[in-house]
């Protein structure tokens, strides 16, 4: 059907019974169709969202995360959002062929292989370790540790920290042009 949507749904119910110090826990699995090209929207509470090699071409992906985990091995897809409150959200050899928009609120992100036209990262409170990023970056982060890693510069660098920590790799050679009113340590 074209123009049409899949809405899944799965609540538990309050008052489940505890055994010992455990609570039940419940799973939901869905498979995605190989070749499937069209957007995909996901959003969780509380949980864990896995997505792994897929390929959305001209698909845009979006999160919205209250608390959990995301991982995303070896996807591409034309454009990004993702928006979490609280979340750990590990990324690994991911593309997307336009803007990569990412807001967290507290928590972490750990990439390694992350390739876009454009990201636009807003952290609140969060340790941001991005490891071989190629895309051109605008981040700010007001409390945390920001790490990035180019592999490729493929456009302008901007980054604003409020007490984040700052730590910016670039490949060896490449023209930099630095304006800061902070106090920096540079080292080759």
């Amino acid at each position: 059907e074209q123009g049409g949507a899949l809405f899944i749904e799965a609540t538990a119910e309050k008052g489940w019974p505890r055994i010992g110090n455990h609570a039940p826990t419940s799973r939901l699995k869905i498979v995605i169709p190989q070749g499937y090209q069209g957007d995909l929207s996901l959003e969780t509470t509380v949980g864990k969202i896995r997505l792994s090699a897929m390929d959305l071409k001209e698909g845009a992906l979006s999160f919205d995360l209250d608390a959990g985990t995301l991982d995303l091995d070896g996807v591409k897809a034309k454009n990004l959002t993702l928006d979490a409150d609280a979340a750990t959200i590990n990324l690994s050899s991911v593309a997307f062929s336009g803007a990569a928009e990412v807001t967290l609120d507290a928590g972490a992100i750990k990439s390694e292989g992350f390739t876009a036209a454009s990201l636009k990262l807003d952290s609140a409170a969060a340790a941001i370790t991005l490891n071989g990023l190629s895309a051109p970056l605008q981040a700010r982060g007001s409390v945390g540790a920001l790490r990035f890693s180019f592999q490729e510069i493929t456009g302008d660098i901007s980054i604003k920290s409020d007490l984040s920590s700052v730590d910016l790799t670039i490949p060896k050679g490449a023209p930099v042009r630095l304006e800061t009113p902070q106090r920096v340590c540079v080292n080759d």
